[in-house]
């Protein structure tokens, strides 16, 4: 289990798993008292779920499972591919995002922390 490759945890059907665990066990690890609220996003929303009390921990890992196939399998029928840019000023990552959709891109999502490009 501890012995995967760089590339194997790389891969959606076994990151999300794995995060949805470790975010759990995190909560459940700090719990001290039971939270007026839970939010997540994305495949935190899972956990939120589960930590909530609205799904059980099985069912939550259950949905995670599927969906990491889903989007594991939707990812291998096509040629595409997702990556995330840390560190870069959104200027910088602009001019590289208009360079790349000259070159390459088709459809691309930017989030940068103060809102989100749809090119």
């Amino acid at each position: 289990m501890f012995n995967g490759s760089k590339d194997d945890l790389k891969k959606t059907d076994i990151t999300q798993p794995a995060i949805f665990i470790h975010s759990y066990v995190c909560y459940e690890l700090g719990k001290v008292r039971r939270p007026d609220a839970y939010a997540g996003h994305s495949l935190g929303e899972f956990t939120a779920l589960v930590c909530s009390g609205s799904l059980s921990f099985e069912d939550g890992l259950g949905l995670v499972l599927e969906r990491a196939r889903a989007m594991n399998s939707a990812c291998s029928e096509s040629d595409s591919t997702m990556a995330a840019i840390l560190g870069l000023e959104d200027d910088l990552v602009k001019k590289y995002v208009k360079i790349l959709m000259i070159l390459i891109l088709q459809i691309l999502i930017v989030r940068s922390s103060s809102y989100i490009w749809i090119f």
